[in-house]
């Protein structure tokens, strides 16, 4: 066995001073856990993807409105449900 082969293979860390600090592009790999993990490290709550399925009518009114605000659809979006949620549960977010 050579002196590499015997070496372990250990796995990377992050103290506690640096979690905040990583940088932007830092290299994750593309898997559910890989963006739970850069989430945390950017200390932002991770994100769960939702497909819908919208009429396309209600989807270029969406759109026509991300246009009109410089808003993505996406961000409409999580409005337009965190506000549904305060009406009908009343719940903090």
């Amino acid at each position: 066995m050579t002196d590499k082969q015997k070496r372990k293979v250990r796995k990377p860390t992050i103290s506690p001073d640096r979690l905040n600090t990583a940088p932007a592009d830092i290299s994750i790999e593309n898997t559910k856990e890989g963006h739970r993990i850069h989430a945390f490290i950017k200390n932002k709550e991770p994100i769960q993807v939702l497909p819908v399925r919208l009429p396309i009518s209600i989807h270029q009114k969406l759109r026509k409105l991300a246009f009109e605000t410089k808003n993505s659809l996406n961000q409409i979006v999580i409005k337009a449900i965190i506000e549904y949620l305060k009406r009908v549960k009343e719940i903090k977010i």
